[in-house]
């Protein structure tokens, strides 16, 4: 009996902890438009190092460069060609979580990253 009960206080006490440590979720229920201005100005990048979205999210990055290029977001296998002086609209779905890869093609430039979360 005496086994029965202590692990029925271990087992409540164990839910009990998870329930009020467990990490809260920041991501919005739904999902949202991530909006993001890129440019690449006289070799440099001018722009946030890490885009974040969540699984569901609609990105667009609007990009301008001051010279003919392209831009490839790794893993989502997208590419946006770049006409130099016009600001080029990339706009898709974040379906899969991970890390990806942003490069600028002309150069070779890693130049950030995109993180999309899980959406729980």
């Amino acid at each position: 009996m005496r086994k029965v009960l202590f692990s029925a206080v271990a087992v409540a006490l164990l839910a009990g902890l998870w329930w009020g440590l467990k990490p809260a979720s920041n991501a919005p229920t739904e999902p949202q438009t991530r909006h993001y201005r890129l440019a690449f100005i006289a070799g440099q990048y001018q722009g946030p190092e890490i885009l974040t979205a969540y699984q569901g999210d609609t990105l667009q990055l609007d990009v301008l460069s001051d010279r003919d290029d392209a831009m490839h977001v790794h893993g989502y296998e997208k590419h946006l060609v770049l006409p130099a002086g016009a600001t080029a609209v990339l706009r898709f779905t974040a379906d899969t979580s991970g890390r990806f890869m942003l490069e600028l093609h002309g150069t070779d430039l890693q130049f950030g990253a995109l993180e999309v979360y899980p959406r729980q």
